[in-house]
């Protein structure tokens, strides 16, 4: 009962909440979206993104899940960003919670498994904020917590949400995009092992569909980087949680 009525009021919230955002990133920040259609209709689905700024947390939602949809739409982020306490508020009822980066949260990484069975996830592969743009090699851990949880991964990229502003004025001329890719086809994945080679394969595969969605899109950032990195590939020392 309380579970259900919860629901009720952080959807309704949600509805309210679009109002203020059509202003922030129709009006003043003229964001936009391509490829929503890609996004499965039912079931559990992560949305894998690359990671510019605490941004991402409300504009990926925004486009990704309508106003009226009662799907549960969750974002994990830094528990950083959770620390001030206005913030905090924000981000939980929009169905944000807070993940710790620098230790295997694995309370944390069960908590989106269950979530993801039958709502929408959004994940970042590379684990952290690139400040200038450049696609970060995914961690092999998403490679894990994406084969765990066996269900739709879209590839999406997020355009120029780090660069919102010139010094300490907000730049106004700055348009905002998120793109959102098909559906990757990981059954060959799901089919195999679940061994650490097999993590660091999906991630890759993943991160090189990113790859080529900023590839495809570069035209829309403002400072199109291109990495000499190739994005697929391992951060030293990372571990698989």
């Amino acid at each position: 009962m309380f579970s259900t009525l919860k629901d009720f009021l952080l959807n309704v919230w949600r509805f309210l909440a679009y109002f203020v955002m059509d202003l922030i990133l129709h009006v003043v920040y003229r964001a936009g979206s391509i490829g929503s259609e890609n996004i499965p209709k039912s079931g559990g689905v992560f949305i894998a993104s690359n990671h510019l700024s605490g941004m991402d947390i409300p504009i990926i939602p925004y486009f990704a899940v309508s106003r009226f949809s009662s799907r549960k739409f969750y974002s994990p982020g830094k528990e950083e960003l959770f620390r001030f306490l206005p913030a905090a508020l924000l981000f939980k009822s929009l169905r944000a919670f807070p993940i710790k980066r620098k230790s295997r949260d694995v309370a944390g990484m069960q908590r989106i498994i269950d979530l993801v069975k039958d709502n929408i996830v959004v994940i970042y592969p590379e684990g952290t904020r690139s400040r200038d743009g450049i696609l970060k090699p995914g961690q092999p851990g998403m490679g894990r917590l994406i084969y765990e949880s066996k269900v739709n991964v879209v590839p999406t990229l997020v355009i120029n949400t780090n660069r919102l502003f010139k010094g300490k004025l907000p730049n106004f001329s700055q348009r905002m995009y998120v793109v959102f890719g098909k559906p990757l086809n990981l059954e060959p994945y799901f089919s195999r092992e679940g061994t650490k080679d097999n993590f660091r394969q999906i991630v890759k595969y993943l991160m090189d569909e990113i790859a080529k969605l900023k590839e495809e899109y570069r035209h829309l950032d403002s400072m199109p980087h291109i990495s000499s990195e190739k994005p697929g590939g391992q951060e030293q020392g990372n571990s698989d949680a």
